[in-house]
């Protein structure tokens, strides 16, 4: 674990002191430090001292996609952002801010036709214990690779195709929103999932694995959580941590930012510290995360359990 902890510092550190520093990803999205075992990677500059410029390449030294982030670890987009096909054709572009897609977007084909336009727009759910903000996507204009308009002015009956023909998804929109039933396939025309939408609101869900089980739902995306929630996970960690005595004589206080992985069974794995006042502290941050294990309920997509990276800061205040 030790490792883990100084691996994320030193990136931290490079990054700060190099015009252009690189880093190593696998398919999973976790940094590591020989290239070989490397899916992509990617290139960062320091533009000033609250902007990074990150370029992505594949494995192969393809271009993937340009970005502007506020940090480094965990990435932040904001700005401008484009991501390109294997051919170099652009995939998509348009703009973030503080780590969300915002305003006016263009999705292509691979062929370069446009594909899709829209806006995203911030909507609001509200739980109990918190309110959760995510982006929705109005769709404007929706195109086929031939340029043949499906969706006009947010209104249009949707549908995509695998490259054999068979039918991906389809389902309507009007003023920019779904509306009535959606579906989505499999390559092997098994279902992947059903929704029922009103103006654009989900009401109903039910998807299905590769094995053909069904998991219904009422929103797409749940974000893992604490099982009880957060004031019960802000109760364990009172109780758990203690301030490490080394700390305390050297009067070092502060918030340790961790990061970590919750997998589809609520374990936790690949503890990264991101940013901490000092080592005792980083390795008291580490051993509270480890001892969360289990104590969690994973986060869902359409209803399944996923693997999903959760960051939390751990604060250490002296009297």
């Amino acid at each position: 674990m030790k490792y883990i902890l100084l691996f994320a510092l030193l990136v931290w550190n490079q990054v700060q002191a190099q015009s252009v520093y690189r880093i190593f990803y696998t398919k999973d999205g976790e940094e590591v430090q020989t290239e070989n075992v490397a899916q992509y990677y990617r290139d960062i500059t320091k533009m000033n001292d609250t902007t990074y410029r990150v370029i992505q390449y594949s494995k192969n030294n393809v271009l993937q996609s340009e970005a502007y982030v506020r940090n480094i670890l965990p990435f932040v987009f904001h700005g401008k952002y484009v991501s390109y096909y294997d051919n170099q054709q652009i995939e998509s572009e348009g703009f973030y801010e503080n780590g969300r897609q915002q305003g006016y977007w263009k999705r292509y084909h691979s062929n370069g036709q446009l594909k899709e336009e829209g806006n995203y727009v911030t909507q609001i759910v509200k739980h109990k214990e918190y309110t959760n903000q995510y982006q929705e996507f109005i769709v404007d204009t929706y195109k086929d690779s031939t340029g043949n308009i499906l969706v006009e002015n947010g209104t249009g009956d949707f549908r995509t195709f695998f490259e054999n023909g068979e039918v991906k998804e389809i389902g309507r929109y009007e003023s920019g929103e779904k509306v009535g039933v959606w579906k989505a396939f499999r390559k092997s025309r098994h279902p992947l999932y059903e929704e029922q939408y009103t103006k654009g609101i989900l009401d109903s869900g039910i998807s299905y694995d590769s094995l053909g089980k069904a998991y219904a739902y009422k929103v797409i995306e749940e974000s893992a959580e604490f099982k009880g929630g957060v004031k019960a996970m802000y109760s364990f960690l009172s109780k758990a941590m203690r301030y490490p005595v080394e700390a305390q004589r050297s009067r070092m206080q502060g918030k340790v930012f961790t990061s970590f992985i919750i997998d589809s069974k609520g374990g936790i794995s690949d503890i990264k510290v991101l940013k901490s006042p000092g080592n005792p502290l980083s390795y008291e941050a580490i051993r509270v995360i480890e001892y969360m294990a289990g104590k969690w309920e994973p986060g869902k997509q359409r209803g399944q359990a996923v693997k999903s990276r959760y960051n939390l800061p751990l604060s250490f205040m002296l009297d």
